[in-house]
């Protein structure tokens, strides 16, 4: 689309906390510790959310990545440290659909302002950069943050920024990304996997209900012989 040759005379630069060469994030937004017993039915149930779900297809290519606008955390920054095929050494995202922010969650995304662009005297929101660029859709990603918060306020700030950006340019399409799975070496212990298919599980069942779609990579990045991340 014509709109994202516009984007990098645009656009400043990224917002200070973004750190590229950061370790996974660590949990900002908790509000106490999750006491939810955890049951192996809270995975992402495939058969009910089968409308919800994306289904695997063919490579859509570099064009679909460059008319979509990837918004998130530290998971989100990192599309930008490695290519989308072993053979290439461009970077799955670039700074013209790229803005993510190192330790943001969920309750973040209507206040934060992360984001510069030329011709605006202050930083703007997540939503307010959605109005400016205009892109054909929207890959969201949060949660890594905010494993430690109860799920229903999890999913209430979720829904509202959700809205928000919706609100902002309601002609782009909405896709959730799931929460990546933890290494199994990961640093804080008192983070786990049933945490991350708790809100996972939760995810999916918003998206459904509010007509979002649910992109499960969290499946694919994580070893069915272990539970964890791939290596």
């Amino acid at each position: 689309p014509a709109y994202w040759q516009q984007v990098q005379a645009a656009r400043k630069g990224k917002p200070s906390a973004l750190d590229i060469l950061g370790h996974l994030d660590v949990v900002g937004e908790g509000e106490g510790w999750d006491t939810e017993p955890y049951t192996a039915t809270e995975k992402v149930d495939k058969e009910q959310f089968s409308g919800t779900i994306l289904p695997l297809t063919e490579d859509a290519g570099q064009e679909y990545i460059d008319e979509t606008l990837f918004l998130g955390d530290s998971n989100t920054v990192r599309y930008m440290m490695y290519s989308a095929s072993d053979n290439s050494k461009v970077a799955f995202t670039s700074l013209e659909n790229n803005i993510g922010v190192t330790s943001m969650g969920v309750t973040s995304i209507t206040s934060l302002k992360c984001e510069e662009f030329q011709g605006y005297s202050d930083k703007v929101t997540m939503p307010e950069a959605v109005k400016i660029l205009q892109p054909k859709r929207v890959i969201i990603g949060f949660g890594t943050n905010n494993l430690t918060m109860d799920t229903d306020t999890f999913i209430s700030n979720y829904k509202k920024g959700l809205k928000a950006i919706h609100d902002a340019y309601p002609y782009a399409d909405i896709i959730v990304n799931a929460i990546p799975p933890l290494d199994k070496e990961r640093e804080n212990s008192n983070l786990s996997m049933k945490q991350v298919d708790r809100l996972n599980a939760a995810i999916a069942k918003m998206c459904e209900q509010e007509g979002y779609k649910y992109l499960d990579s969290s499946e694919a990045l994580e070893d069915p012989a272990t539970g964890w991340a791939k290596k």
